[in-house]
């Protein structure tokens, strides 16, 4: 199952805390989000000291001292060790468990200063608090998760409602939300499938250029490329399924698959132009013969990806994504080239035809101005 995670990253640890409270609250009134939860866990009381710094400097009490006198004290610091038999035990030097465990006890202790000795209360406030069992860290900041498992939504919609919540926290500066977890990891995979695009392009391109010794053509054939993406789109919403990692995989096998009628097409029609045919009846003539073989193979693929498309058991509807993905791009780009393909074949052959001199010679022609007729010699 999939799940979205939420991190609350900020300086205060308390503030998260704030911050995770009420997007709990905000996650489960989201239709679609369950099992709202937190890995922040309180434990048993603690106890904080919070020093007050300029009171602490007029007394001459500096902070490691502070700090280490109370280690010492509470957290207790080995002074010897006791044997006894084969057995070797630390002894530790600290305060008795009464003494220790009461803020106000623990205020009356002594520690040293530049004025000789101070208390615990005059440079700090004691008091017994909850705190989280650990500190969290991401980048270098302290962060608390909010996570969420997804009941029947797809997880860009439940990424999207995530959010609108996060942003009316309104986090104060310092703090932000991130995502992580199967969010992350979505957000790079659609990054990582645009390069794999381009990249795929660019090097379909390369492979026609230099089969068709041409840089026009291969334009020709591609047409059916920006076809296939909005054909798999429309097979998926036709079916009630979701862009993920498999119908991504089903696209990018999309993109390889329509563009074969097309050079089927542009082929054929070479073939008879070279042969001293007309282009128009040659376009007409290469599709006629190649519409049996388009037709083969399309229903092939089809046939194939038939059983994915309907079939069960463990994992079957991930596959079934990119089944239909290919499927529904098949059947709307088999219509599409073969009426789309020849028509930007013929724009394209037109175009090979307009060379810099003509392109010169046709601006000159229109530069110049048409000769206008002497007026009429008056009468008489």
């Amino acid at each position: 199952m999939n799940r979205v995670n939420v991190l609350i990253q900020g300086p205060d640890i308390e503030q998260l805390q704030i911050y995770v409270t009420d997007l709990m609250a905000r996650l489960k009134t989201v239709p679609g989000l369950v099992d709202v939860d937190t890995n922040f866990e309180p434990t048993q009381q603690e106890l904080r000291v919070n020093v007050d710094r300029a009171r602490a400097a007029d007394l001459g009490v500096a902070i490691d001292s502070l700090a280490s006198s109370m280690g010492l004290l509470v957290g207790g610091n080995e002074v010897s060790k006791y044997k006894e038999g084969d057995e070797q035990f630390s002894v530790k030097l600290r305060l008795d468990e009464q003494f220790r465990n009461d803020p106000k006890r623990m205020g009356e202790l002594l520690i040293p200063s530049a004025m000789g000795t101070v208390k615990v209360s005059d440079v700090a406030r004691l008091t017994l608090e909850k705190g989280p069992a650990s500190i969290d860290r991401y980048n270098r900041q302290r962060q608390i998760s909010v996570s969420a498992n997804l009941d029947r939504i797809p997880l860009q919609q439940a990424i999207d409602a995530t959010q609108t919540k996060v942003d009316e926290l309104r986090l104060k500066p310092g703090y932000q939300a991130i995502f992580g977890g199967s969010a992350r990891t979505l957000a790079e995979a659609s990054s990582d499938f645009v390069i794999a695009v381009v990249l795929a392009i660019a090097f379909i391109y390369m492979v026609l250029a230099s089969q068709f010794n041409s840089f026009i053509h291969p334009l020709s054939i591609m047409t059916a490329l920006p076809l296939s993406l909005p054909a798999g789109l429309l097979a998926l919403m036709a079916f009630g399924m979701t862009v993920n990692v498999y119908s991504a995989i089903g696209l990018m096998m999309l993109f390889g698959i329509v563009k074969k009628n097309s050079i089927l097409q542009v082929d054929y029609t070479n073939t008879l132009r070279a042969q001293g045919m007309e282009r128009h009846e040659a376009i007409l003539a290469a599709n006629h013969v190649r519409l049996r073989p388009i037709l083969m193979t399309t229903i092939a693929i089809i046939a194939g990806m038939l059983p994915i498309a309907f079939g069960r058991g463990a994992g079957a509807g991930s596959r079934a994504s990119m089944a239909v993905t290919i499927i529904g791009g098949q059947i709307l780009c088999l219509l599409l080239t073969l009426l789309i393909t020849p028509v930007i074949y013929s724009y394209f052959d037109d175009l090979r035809e307009w060379h810099p001199a003509k392109i010169f010679a046709w601006i000159r022609r229109a530069g110049k101005a048409p000769a206008t007729a002497p007026p009429p010699e008056p009468l008489g």
